[in-house]
C-alpha cells in the first residue's frame, strides 16, 4: 500500500523501456529520411542534366553547332565555362525572344578558389576570363565531355551532338573515365 502524500514516480525499468522504444523508432526513421534526401538530390541532378541537354540541343538546332567550337561538338573539358557562356547568353537567332537557352539562379554559378568551389560574385559571373561551374547537389561541378562514340548528324534531347552531360554523383568519383565502368557507378546524366 502506498503512503499518503507521496507521489508515484517512474521506475528505472520504465524509463529504460521508454528510452529503448524511442531509440528504436529513431533508428528506423533516420535511414529512411537519409535515403529520401539522396533520392531528392539525384532527381535534382537528373532534372538539371535534362535541362542542360535540352539547352544544348536547342542551341545546336538554332546555330548548327554546339557551344565551344565552330564544328558540331563540345570540347573535351570538365569545365562548363564555354558551355555556360553560350547557353546563359541571350538568344541571338532570328525570332528569338532574347531569353537564354538555360536559366539558372545566380547563387548556382560557382568559381573555384584554392581547390574549393564558392558562389561567384556578380563581377565574376560577368567576367568571361573567369572559369565558371554549376555545382550538383553534392557540391561537385557538372561535367560536359566530348564522346566521339555518340557522334550523330542530328542531335536530339538524349544525345546533343556527341557530348556526355552528367553529375559525378554522391561519391564524388567520375566512373565514366573508364568505359567498362559506365552505368555501374552513381554518375547521373545522359550516359
Amino acid at each position: 500500500m502506498s503512503r499518503p502524500g507521496r507521489r508515484r514516480a517512474f521506475t528505472l525499468i520504465e524509463l529504460l523501456i521508454v528510452a529503448s522504444v524511442i531509440s528504436a523508432l529513431v533508428g528506423l526513421v533516420i535511414p529512411t529520411l537519409i535515403h529520401a534526401r539522396q533520392e531528392v538530390r539525384k532527381a535534382e541532378a537528373k532534372a538539371f542534366v535534362d535541362r542542360l541537354v535540352a539547352a544544348l540541343a536547342e542551341y545546336d538546332r538554332d546555330l548548327g553547332r554546339l557551344p565551344g567550337s565552330d564544328a558540331p561538338h563540345v570540347p573535351d573539358a570538365n569545365s562548363l565555362t564555354e558551355v555556360l557562356e553560350a547557353v546563359l547568353r541571350p538568344r541571338s537567332t532570328a525570332g528569338g525572344d532574347g531569353s537564354p537557352y538555360l536559366s539558372v539562379e545566380a547563387k548556382d554559378i560557382a568559381v573555384q578558389e584554392a581547390g574549393r568551389f564558392r558562389t561567384a560574385t556578380p563581377v565574376e559571373r560577368e567576367e568571361p576570363s573567369v572559369p565558371k561551374y554549376i555545382l550538383d547537389p553534392w557540391g561537385h561541378p557538372y561535367v560536359v565531355r566530348e564522346n566521339r562514340s555518340k557522334r550523330t548528324k542530328s542531335p536530339s534531347m538524349a544525345n546533343p551532338g556527341f557530348a556526355d552531360v552528367y553529375s559525378i554523383g554522391p561519391n564524388g568519383r567520375d566512373e565514366t573515365a573508364h568505359p567498362e565502368n559506365r552505368g555501374k557507378g552513381d554518375d547521373i546524366g545522359n550516359l
